[in-house]
């Protein structure tokens, strides 16, 4: 075990867990430095088990299935569930100097500086005990009144990284106050239609309730805003229209995500493990993938990947 950074990340749904086998493997070949959590809220279907068996890739996981215990049964919804990643503690991350909690679609790609390097950098920078970007703070949103959309205010982003012993030191009695306030059974509605119905406003009350500071400036604004992705989104392919209105007018950011998918084309290229467990992928998966590469006119391999 390299104690040094865990990458983790949430699964929640049956069909999100055919992201995991492309995600260990995209750390296992770029940061084989770098261990791997992952916390699925079902069990892990055969299907998949099979694959990392195949791919050679158990051994470089610790996967957490059926995580919802009988202690917290008492979560209402899907974002209230999702919203357990910014609650979880224990699992062994105490052990890791970092801990970076990222998006199961996204294929990671080897950088320079490392993405352990520029967290920290980041880190000691902001003089903060985490890494990550507020998506909309009330200050602009208030000066661009009109182009700027008011759902993206209180919230920080998911990618989320860590000084762990700091971070989690600084966050657990707040941690333990959200999650009184979500077992009661009678609940404020102002206050669950504020910060409960998307889990990245429930990591900005957690910070904010913490006192933990924020770092500055507005990432739905500004290119500059540090918040890299790592790797291809293939949310992309998921969200199609929703991305097209973000990046049709934002060259900063639209900027980043081509350089990645262009980083994973040649990935795929050049790489039969991947291209193997790429076709080895659910429709649902492959779909995704092909929409993604539909949006970057990935010429390279949309042709390739059938659907059907």
């Amino acid at each position: 075990m390299n104690n040094k950074l865990c990458i983790a990340t949430w699964v929640y749904g049956r069909k999100y867990q055919g992201w995991i086998p492309l995600y260990v493997y995209s750390i296992k070949k770029n940061y084989p430095e770098y261990d791997i959590k992952i916390f699925v809220d079902q069990n892990l279907s055969l299907g998949i088990k099979r694959l990392l068996d195949e791919f050679d890739l158990s051994d470089s996981v610790d996967i957490y299935e059926n995580i919802f215990t009988d202690e917290f049964l008492w979560l209402r919804n899907d974002i209230e569930k999702r919203c357990y990643r910014w609650l979880i503690r224990g699992y062994g991350l105490d052990k890791y100097d970092y801990v970076y909690w990222g998006d199961i679609d996204i294929y990671i790609v080897k950088e320079e500086p490392s993405l352990l390097e520029q967290h920290v950098n980041k880190i000691n920078e902001n003089n903060l005990n985490y890494s990550n970007a507020i998506r909309l703070t009330i200050k602009d949103y208030l000066y661009n009144r009109g182009k700027t959309d008011k759902r993206h205010l209180l919230r920080l982003t998911g990618l989320h990284f860590v000084k762990t012993h700091e971070y989690y030191k600084k966050v657990k009695d707040k941690q333990d106050t959200i999650i009184k306030y979500l077992m009661r059974s009678h609940r404020n509605r102002f206050i669950d239609g504020l910060f409960f119905k998307d889990d990245e406003r429930c990591l900005w009350l957690l910070n904010f309730l913490s006192k933990n500071g924020f770092p500055k400036g507005s990432y739905q604004l500004s290119g500059g805003i540090f918040r890299p992705l790592h790797g291809i989104h293939f949310a992309v392919g998921r969200v199609f229209d929703e991305y097209k209105k973000i990046l049709t007018n934002d060259s900063a950011h639209q900027s980043e995500h081509r350089f990645y998918f262009e980083r994973f084309c040649d990935e795929y290229n050049r790489d039969e493990v991947l291209r193997k467990l790429v076709f080895n992928s659910s429709t649902y998966i492959l779909d995704i993938i092909s929409k993604t590469c539909d949006f970057w006119k990935g010429s390279l391999l949309k042709d390739e990947i059938k659907t059907e």
